[in-house]
């Protein structure tokens, strides 16, 4: 999955997540560790400014879609190509 976008997100079959991506589940991160990802998602699915440490963002929570009810997980890219914005 090295030819992803950086904040893509794509349904895969069964639980064990890629390496660069992690599961749509609106988990809490902390922006200094993922900050690729936050530059594009922001804080467009939760989280809490802050000052240093303490600045979060969310993670779109995709696991009540139809896909992911059917036994598909959803994962979004943290690694990979920077979305070109037009």
């Amino acid at each position: 999955m090295s030819d992803s976008f950086i904040g893509e997100t794509r349904y895969i079959a069964g639980t064990v997540i890629p390496e660069g991506w992690l599961k749509c589940d609106g988990a809490i991160l902390p922006v200094k560790k993922y900050e690729a990802l936050f530059m594009v998602i922001g804080w467009k699915y939760g989280g809490t400014p802050g000052s240093g440490e303490n600045t979060t963002f969310a993670l779109p929570n995709l696991m009540q879609t139809p896909e992911a009810r059917s036994g598909m997980t959803p994962i979004i890219a943290y690694r990979g190509m920077f979305p070109q914005q037009r």
